[in-house]
């Protein structure tokens, strides 16, 4: 029973995030514009940290009802709950990677720069890489939607998935700094991005 009370929660929450995203204004949608890069440097960023704001609530979501889903006596029920549990914490990473990241980078636009176009795809080729192996995760349990191990392996697979996309989101960040002094005044500049390059994933 308390399985499935976890796994009722997890659910509505799911459907709450979902609404949540929608009526989300990460800012206006410049996806087809060039825009000042310090307007661009705040957009992505502020993107980035709603979006790790997000998947801290999933991860937390996902530490904290472990033990209330995982299977107690063996029985078929337990394990319908745990395989649904571990589907619906990845369902709304992914959720929350195509809504909140892609999206909040692509409607960012392309800054004026020499590097603009450049720096816009390191970003969103990132932001993309990273709903893709979350995908894969999610592949791990549909193609054995009975095994509570597939979805164990799938929490597993998520979680490396999403440490590596932080560490390799700061990167990107330093990539993109990198390429012209604009760029990197930009990034230095906003508020939200020394807020963002400042913490450590």
């Amino acid at each position: 029973m308390r399985g499935l009370l976890t796994l009722v929660i997890a659910v509505v929450g799911s459907l709450c995030l979902i609404a949540i995203l929608i009526g989300m204004d990460v800012g206006n949608d410049n996806s087809s514009a060039t825009v000042r890069a310090p307007r661009w440097a705040d957009d992505v960023c502020a993107a980035t940290g709603a979006w790790e704001g997000q998947i801290e609530v999933i991860s937390d979501g996902v530490r904290t009802s472990t033990s209330a889903t995982r299977p107690n006596d063996g029985g078929s029920g337990d394990h319908v709950e745990w395989t649904l549990f571990a589907r619906t914490a990845i369902t709304r990473a992914i959720q929350a990677t195509d809504l909140t990241l892609v999206e909040g980078i692509r409607q960012a636009g392309v800054p004026n720069t020499d590097s603009g176009p450049e720096a816009s795809k390191i970003l969103l080729d990132w932001a993309n890489e990273t709903k893709e192996g979350l995908r894969s995760a999610r592949a791990t349990i549909e193609r054995d939607p009975e095994s509570t191990t597939a979805a164990i392996e799938a929490i597993g697979y998520s979680s490396a998935v999403l440490s590596q996309a932080q560490l390799k989101g700061r990167q990107a960040y330093e990539q993109v700094a990198a390429l012209n002094s604009d760029l990197e005044d930009a990034l230095s500049g906003s508020d939200k991005c020394t807020n963002l390059r400042g913490k450590q994933p």
